[in-house]
């Protein structure tokens, strides 16, 4: 008997591969060879709880998949099922698409029944006169998060205006509580809610418990930038790296299924997640290392959409975006618990979509070690957790500060540098030809999850 894997099936995912991951469901797992491009791909991985918001968009990419010619793409929910063929015809509103290296497959296409015109304007900046392209890049089938929608001008290839959008809000549960307000930081947003609903009382909680939250945080964060890695690895069209990213993912979701279930249960999960996140700190020390010393992404990504300092500190940018440009802005600065573990923010000083990337690596194999160093504690007894008291009901999540506030009548949510990071983005966007614009949007890792609005 060979045991050999079948070959994979180019699969597109919904609601995006980076939210199948968090979620613990690896597209990998289930033999999918995660695509962006209606005319490739053999399967659709649809997730069981799909935000409604996303219910028309997917029905629209349906339509597409599936024009009623006999070939259609298989609708899933991971499990394993037969594969059929699918054809591609047309582009809807809602449904844009690309090749993996981030060349635009769709908007430049003539479609049948497309009238000749006369094509007026002002002359581009060739000095030709171009008619201008309107389209809608997302919310699903692309290298962005779903529920991402980016509305763009062309002038020729180049971006002429550019506004993006999130499109997912979490619903409210009977107290007004969001179960998760971003299922992409669901640990961060629970323990920053939590802390608001406990404190003062927080810093009573058994040591080993604050120690296990914070390696759960920690892994959250390292599996989402190790995520966001492997959707743009996808967009730039490198299979190699891809891969390297997946195995690096392995030992981050075992680690994270075995930390501990209850407070006082601090053996042996904490031991056995500690051993895994030895491997997946070598495994992502080696990624960073490869892609420093990569002469082809500085080619592609160096100087792309590049924040200065004083801009993000004016625009209230914060997370990753705002590290990367030399803002050493960072919540876990102030916890106590993270001083314990000698916690230093990660700062670039390049603010480019190159500087976006290797730090964001960097920071995974930190989060990697800091998650690690909290399951030691817990392993060895330490009590020391239960004697600290955290400041604030803030917490940093994989993308800035996760910010919340208990109140009689509900909740304040806060997701800090969320709307500034988007309409950046489509700052970002304008005078880029449509496939650096696309890295320079994917650089920023901007999640489609509305909070506080």
């Amino acid at each position: 008997m060979s045991s050999l894997r079948p070959t994979p099936t180019p699969a597109l995912v919904v609601p995006d591969e980076q939210t199948w991951t968090m979620a613990d469901r690896d597209p990998a797992d289930l033999g999918a060879d995660v695509t962006y491009s209606i005319a490739r791909a053999r399967r659709v991985l649809v997730a069981d709880d799909l935000p409604p918001q996303l219910a028309e968009p997917l029905a629209q990419l349906r339509a597409v998949a599936d024009p009623g010619n006999g070939g259609h793409v298989h609708d899933t929910h991971g499990e394993d099922t037969p594969e059929h063929a699918a054809h591609g015809h047309g582009d809807g509103d809602d449904a844009h698409h690309h090749d993996a290296d981030g060349q635009d497959q769709s908007a430049h296409e003539h479609g049948e029944g497309h009238d000749m015109m006369a094509i007026v304007g002002e002359p581009s900046a060739d000095g030709l006169v171009m008619e201008p392209i309107e389209l809608r890049y997302g919310p699903l089938a692309t290298p962005l998060p779903g529920g991402l929608a980016a509305d763009v001008t062309l002038d020729g290839d180049v971006v002429a205006e550019a506004r993006v959008e999130a499109l997912l809000r979490a619903e409210p549960s009977a107290d007004g509580r969001p179960a998760s307000p971003d299922a992409l930081a669901a640990a961060a947003w629970g323990e920053a809610m939590r802390r608001a609903d406990a404190a003062p009382a927080a810093a009573g909680a058994p040591a080993a418990a604050r120690w296990v939250r914070v390696a759960g945080i920690e892994l959250e964060r390292a599996i989402n930038h190790l995520a966001w890695l492997r959707a743009f690895m996808r967009l730039l069209g490198w299979a190699e790296v891809v891969a390297s990213v997946t195995a690096a993912l392995i030992p981050l979701r075992v680690a994270r299924r075995s930390l501990p279930g209850g407070p006082d249960r601090h053996t042996p999960g904490a031991v056995e997640a500690a051993s895994d996140l030895e491997a997946a700190g070598e495994a992502i020390g080696a990624l960073a290392r490869r892609l420093d010393g990569s002469r082809a992404l500085r080619l592609r990504t160096g100087g792309l959409g590049a924040v200065r300092a004083a801009d993000a500190a004016e625009r209230n940018l914060a997370g990753p975006i705002a590290r990367a440009c030399g803002v050493t802005d960072d919540a876990r600065a102030d916890d106590p618990l993270y001083r314990l573990l000698g916690f230093e923010p990660v700062v670039r000083q390049e603010g480019d979509a190159l500087a976006r990337a290797l730090l964001r690596v960097d920071e995974a194999e930190q989060s990697a070690q800091l998650a690690h160093a909290a399951l030691n504690r817990v392993a060895n007894g330490d009590a020391t957790a239960a004697q600290l008291r955290s400041p604030t009901a803030t917490v940093e999540g994989p993308r800035g500060p996760l910010r919340a506030r208990r109140r009689a009548d509900g909740w304040d949510l806060d997701a800090r540098g969320a709307d500034a990071a988007r309409s950046l983005a489509g700052e970002l966007m304008v005078g880029e030809e449509w496939a650096a614009a696309l890295v320079a949007l994917a650089s920023l890792d901007l999640s489609p999850w509305v909070v506080g609005r």
